[in-house]
């Protein structure tokens, strides 16, 4: 599961990943969880609760600067 990568153009589809990346989160793989949803951010720029949840990734691995720059 850690190369799990986001590749569905649908919002259907990234809001699956959007909550596969808020469970990562959860569990504490904010690693995996900033991956995704980069890859979502790249693919869909501008998605406010992907944004947030990316900022919340950040907050929790100390990057604080990243995770301002994520405030909608």
């Amino acid at each position: 599961m850690n190369n799990f990568v986001s590749r569905h153009p649908s919002p259907i589809d990234y809001q699956a990943e959007i909550d596969f990346a808020v469970h990562q989160i959860h569990a504490g793989r904010h690693d995996l969880a900033i991956k995704v949803l980069s890859e979502i951010e790249k693919e869909h720029p501008g998605l406010p609760k992907m944004a947030v949840n990316l900022g919340t990734a950040y907050e929790l691995i100390g990057n604080i600067k990243l995770a301002k720059k994520m405030d909608c």
